[in-house]
């Protein structure tokens, strides 16, 4: 007969207050619970009915002083076996209270150490195990089945793929293993297009931000001007506002008629010195001539 645990009482163990007894004669066992429920005091009670310790917790000293709940004077706890064909006692008992401890465990030495060496995990042990199985469970290595044998997770993924529809994209990807790569070639196109479509949302701003300045220039330069819009016709543009020929002459005339109009006007001030006659008459001749350059030009 192949060897079982047939029940646990426990009493005031670590955060579970009162009595808890828990049937465990079943060929699976599955202590579900929100976090602070109690599922590590569980298992740790278990341990100590079985071994006597909490092999995680042995270098720690004096930790069998925090065992009893708080605000309680003691506990116990209680561990039930059948089938050990006479190396257990065939029951466990630990008692405990701050500052007393003394436990009779099920298993003899040699079992006992066993089991804390193969049969128990810390959690933090053993959720990190699974996630290393999660991440590469895919890939069939070395470490994974590893892992998958240590933790005889056969049974436990055959029960989570009965719970799988038939078309579960989880099957799909045990059928077919490339599913999985197009998958991340889907994610990384994604990805890709996502950044493409903000380069997009970039460019239109900049070029909306460039137009409105373009058309503050062209104001400037002709406030008759036709805003232009996205799509505008470049070359036409160009060909409008390059075409400053006419212009140039034009500033050229109004520069030199300029000069001749202070020349004058320095002229005129120094007719208090001379004839007035005389420099009234060169005026005249003058203005005569800048007015015969208006009409020619």
């Amino acid at each position: 007969m192949n060897p079982r645990l047939k029940s646990l009482s426990i009493q005031n163990f670590r955060s579970l207050l009162g009595s808890v007894v828990i049937p465990l004669d079943a060929q699976v066992v599955l202590v579900h619970g929100t976090n602070g429920m109690g599922k590590t005091s569980v298992m740790s009670a278990i341990e100590l009915g079985l071994t006597g310790a909490i092999a995680h917790m042995e270098e720690k000293s004096k930790y069998h002083d925090f065992l009893t709940h708080i605000d309680t004077a003691g506990g116990s706890i209680q561990l039930a076996l059948e089938g050990m064909n006479g190396r257990s006692t065939g029951a466990g008992q630990v008692t405990f209270a701050p500052g007393a401890f003394n436990a009779t465990p099920a298993l003899n030495e040699a079992d006992a150490s066993f089991f804390a060496e193969r049969c128990s995990l810390p959690q933090a042990v053993l959720g990190r195990l699974l996630d290393i199985y999660d991440q590469k469970k895919t890939s069939n290595s070395r470490l994974t089945e590893f892992v998958k044998e240590l933790l005889r997770l056969d049974a436990l993924d055959a029960l989570v793929d009965g719970l799988d529809h038939a078309f579960n994209v989880t099957r799909i990807r045990k059928l077919a293993p490339v599913y999985r790569q197009l998958e991340e070639a889907r994610d990384l196109l994604d990805k890709q297009l996502d950044r493409e479509r903000s380069n997009v949302e970039s460019a239109e701003q900049a070029t909306t931000q460039r137009i409105a300045r373009l058309n503050d220039l062209l104001a400037a330069i002709d406030p008759t001007a036709v805003p232009v819009r996205l799509g505008f016709d470049v070359a036409a543009l160009l060909a409008r506002v390059g075409n400053r020929d006419k212009d140039q002459v034009e500033l050229a005339s109004v520069t030199q008629q300029s000069s001749e109009v202070s020349s004058l006007m320095s002229r005129l001030e120094q007719t208090a010195a001379g004839n007035p006659d005389v420099e009234i008459a060169a005026l005249e001749r003058d203005a005569a001539a800048i007015g015969s350059e208006y009409e020619t030009g």
